[in-house]
């Protein structure tokens, strides 16, 4: 009697067959396990991306430690030579016309400071750089640059030194901060700077002959637009260049350097532009 209802309701599809609900269990079994895989193909993405966003975090700011401490190596060597006489006196010289000259042992630093970054870049490239002899190498290279670059502090008011430095740091990071961020690919506007460094070297050697005040503006105001957009390139390259080196010491020290370098440059020319003379107007300092 009970039998028999259930076949009634099931030829008149109330109940369903044991065929139909088979089915059914089948399908909710297949959605449910496709939600799962699903769900753990998310978890996996996510934590994938979190090891490589914190894997990126790591290698950028061992590149900007680096660079600071090369910054700092820098002014202390930079302000050590500046603040004694005697130091200055092998950087600067008496001319023929009793004119301040570059010594012979400034144009020596020189050429120790070159080969030494060309040392450091195909050092750069070596998986076995250890840390310490990384940053040993970068510190000295940064000394004799503080050495080089003391000659042109000297003939700046110490205030107006400070207060350029702290326009150079604004001006840099806005410029790195912007290329780390922007989704625009900087490749095209990094390959015409470099262009346009190489010109930029061609007019401030013409002019070394030429003397003329106004080109020295001109070539000033060109290199501060020049290494502010190399320091955005620079920034989307690094980026570029953990995705696929990862992080090395080499990679560290090679990132700082050119970091450091565009610091330094962007430095210079803001200096030339907004520095006090010693002696000129508006000199505050004793």
């Amino acid at each position: 009697m009970f039998e028999g209802g259930l076949a009634y309701y099931r030829i008149n599809g109330i109940i369903p067959s044991r065929t139909i609900v088979h089915k059914a269990q089948a399908s909710c079994h297949a959605k449910w396990r496709e939600s799962m895989a699903r769900t753990v193909a998310k978890k996996v993405s996510n934590a994938t991306v979190a090891v490589h966003d914190e894997g990126l975090r790591i290698y950028m700011s061992n590149i900007f430690l680096l660079m600071m401490l090369g910054l700092a190596v820098t002014g202390v060597a930079s302000m050590a030579v500046v603040n004694s006489p005697y130091l200055l006196s092998w950087m600067v010289e008496k001319g023929a016309e009793g004119k301040d000259e570059l010594s012979w042992w400034w144009y020596g630093l020189v050429f120790a400071e070159l080969s030494l970054v060309g040392n450091m870049s195909d050092r750069a490239k070596d998986p076995n750089l250890g840390v310490l002899k990384g940053v040993l190498i970068f510190s000295l290279y940064a000394g004799l640059n503080g050495l080089t670059l003391s000659p042109v502090i000297h003939l700046f008011t110490t205030t107006s030194v400070l207060k350029v430095f702290l326009i150079t740091a604004s001006a840099f990071s806005s410029c790195a901060l912007w290329g780390y961020t922007t989704k625009r690919d900087l490749t095209g506007l990094g390959s015409f700077l470099v262009i346009g460094l190489f010109g930029l070297l061609v007019v401030m050697v013409v002019n070394l002959f030429l003397h003329a005040p106004a080109i020295d503006f001109l070539v000033c105001a060109a290199g501060v637009l020049i290494f502010a957009g190399l320091t955005a390139w620079h920034m989307q390259d690094l980026r570029r260049l953990y995705d696929e080196e990862g992080n090395t010491i080499g990679m560290v020290v090679s990132g700082a350097l050119s970091l450091y370098l565009a610091f330094l440059n962007l430095f210079q020319f803001l200096l030339i532009i907004f520095g006090i003379p010693v002696g000129g107007s508006g000199d505050d300092d004793d």
